[in-house]
């Protein structure tokens, strides 16, 4: 399950896109429904709080079906940060799981160039995964900090699925890099709440350091290959949401739908 976790950033990401300014306070809450192979296999719920000076994201995993009784896979994400002329600055990250009955840990406390102190729980055994030098945990934020970091100004100008945003997880160093391909229809379907008119865009993992150096999951010669993301705005809402999500995975093809969006001034 933990090589998804990238790609469900990446739907997560930009999710919402504020049309409003950072500092307008607001509460934003979505649920995501995830399939792989016809399964159902994971939930993820998210919430967003946006106050004057600062914000608070969290969101909830828990594996379901097959992927649930074989991994008891559940995790919680914690990010805090301040805000300033629109301008993001993490102060904190917290990402607790279970993975088959063990429990694992990051914790990342932030200064103003980035991660100044990186708590891994279990310790990584370098013979399995390299490590991410400290110069390269340098200008990135965390996944969920990264749902904000694209609605500072020189993100926002640049247009949806023009970006590349910097992220380091406390064991990955990587890029999410968005590209925009098309305006589609998405017709009525059963999982997701929402169809018509969005913007399919292609999401490129661009791993940097932390890759497996054995045969767990991937290699470093085996890249991640592409996702697609689809952004819509649902009536009654200002904000540019991802609603549907698709990647090749080794479970089979994972399609991710929005279930639920509320949006609270």
């Amino acid at each position: 399950m933990r090589p998804l976790i990238p790609g469900f950033a990446a739907f997560l990401l930009a999710a919402p896109a504020f049309a409003a300014p950072l500092e307008q306070p607001r509460e934003i809450s979505i649920g995501v429904d995830v399939f792989a192979g016809g399964f159902h296999v994971l939930t993820i719920d998210s919430q967003t709080r946006l106050k004057p000076d600062g914000y608070n994201l969290q969101t909830q995993l828990n594996s379901r079906g097959f992927v649930g009784w074989v991994s008891g896979f559940s995790q919680h994400t914690l990010s805090e940060g301040r805000i300033a002329d629109g301008e993001l600055q993490p102060t904190t990250h917290l990402n607790k799981g279970i993975w088959r009955g063990d429990t694992r840990r990051i914790e990342m406390h932030y200064g103003a160039q980035g991660p100044v102190d990186v708590t891994v729980e279990p310790v990584e055994d370098p013979s399995d995964r390299e490590p991410v030098p400290e110069p390269l945990w340098r200008g990135t934020v965390d996944p969920l900090s990264a749902i904000l970091f694209v609605n500072q100004p020189a993100y926002a100008q640049a247009g949806a699925c023009d970006w590349t945003v910097p992220v380091f997880d406390g064991r990955r160093r990587y890029n999410l890099r968005f590209e925009r391909l098309a305006e589609e229809t998405l017709p009525a379907g059963r999982h997701g709440v929402y169809a018509g008119p969005a913007i399919k865009c292609r999401v490129h993992y661009d791993s940097i350091a932390g890759r497996y150096t054995g045969t767990r999951w991937r290699t470093s010669s085996e890249p991640m290959p592409p996702s697609h993301v689809w952004f819509a705005k649902p009536d009654g809402t200002d904000l540019w949401v991802p609603v549907r999500f698709e990647a090749e995975h080794s479970l089979g093809w994972v399609l991710a739908y929005l279930t639920r969006l509320d949006v609270t001034p």
